[in-house]
């Protein structure tokens, strides 16, 4: 892999551990007329190029991916100002993906300087649905009081549907350890930030579904709340499951402790005739939703009647 002068003062920069000589070394790189939308792939071979491709998130990262991941906001805005573009990495990342994923809020404006040009992709997670999947409430402000704000709660992604669907499933903590995502910030907060910018959310009973399948009561408080979601006991297309039935059968106690204070049925019977009772996991969850069985009275015909009316005079 040849490299120019230019090249290697870049690479240079981003093995800085401080902005103020990373910005020295990217303005000469300037000068020496570096192209800041060159891809670098890892080569082994390279030390210089080691540091800058550690990983496979960093396969055809430019250099302003690697100045956002270390939230170096002057550096970022020179590249910003002379020519940089918002390319996808290996991952499909750009680097305003990144700062929606780090959370690096102040870098959001400057990112968005450059207009981004593409239609919205169902294929791909972007940027609100980043941050929302982060936990990050106040980037998430920063995305939806710009451009796309229109989008940051709409944009429909084929695997997790909404922004607000995203931050319920994530902000349950089994589920982010699962999946080796360790955000810091607060998804009570950006899941009012969501309904704050979109009111009444589209997808609202997936979103109560999500809360019921990962026992995130606050969610599901929140909206039922703003009277966004009311009837508890609404049936899903699927099998006629009621959220009692969703929640029981993940074994979600406080989801079904929740649901049953706020007056949902435990006697609603899906497609299959199962009331929650009968798919609830747990002796917790059955001991909440048991239905003490309704004593049969005798059925008794009429030539019985009689018989026993006849007995009764002859006493």
């Amino acid at each position: 892999m040849d490299i120019n002068e230019a090249t290697k003062l870049l690479i240079l920069a981003t093995e800085q551990d401080r902005e103020e000589n990373a910005l020295l070394i990217t303005q000469a790189a300037l000068q020496l007329g570096a192209n800041f939308n060159d891809e670098y792939i890892l080569t082994k071979d390279n030390a210089l190029t080691s540091q800058l491709m550690a990983n496979s998130n960093d396969k055809y990262s430019t250099v302003l991916h690697v100045m956002t991941s270390k939230n170096w906001l002057t550096v970022c805005q020179l590249l910003m100002d002379n020519g940089a573009k918002l390319l996808n990495n290996y991952n499909h990342y750009t680097p305003l993906d990144l700062a929606a994923a780090q959370g690096h809020t102040e870098l959001i404006p400057i990112l968005y300087k450059q207009k981004i040009e593409h239609e919205i992709d169902a294929e791909l997670l972007h940027p609100h649905h980043i941050a929302a999947m982060y936990g990050h409430a106040a980037t998430l402000r920063a995305l939806c009081t710009i451009e796309h704000h229109h989008l940051c709660c709409t944009t429909f992604h084929y695997e997790y549907h909404y922004p607000l669907t995203l931050a319920i499933k994530y902000s349950n903590k089994k589920f982010r350890q699962e999946h080796l995502v360790y955000p810091t910030d607060d998804y009570t907060e950006t899941i009012k930030t969501i309904l704050e910018f979109h009111g009444p959310p589209i997808g609202r009973h997936d979103a109560m579904e999500t809360a019921a399948t990962y026992d995130v009561v606050e969610a599901a408080n929140i909206m039922y709340e703003k009277s966004y979601y009311k009837n508890l006991n609404e049936r899903n297309h699927c099998n006629s499951d009621t959220l009692l039935h969703i929640a029981a059968r993940r074994g979600s106690f406080n989801m079904v402790r929740w649901l049953l204070s706020k007056g949902a049925d435990k006697s609603i019977k899906n497609c299959f005739g199962q009331i929650p009772y009968d798919e609830a996991v747990g002796d917790r969850i059955k001991k909440l939703l048991y239905i003490l069985p309704v004593e049969e009275k005798p059925v008794v015909d009429a030539n019985q009647k009689e018989f026993i009316h006849k007995m009764i005079r002859e006493l």
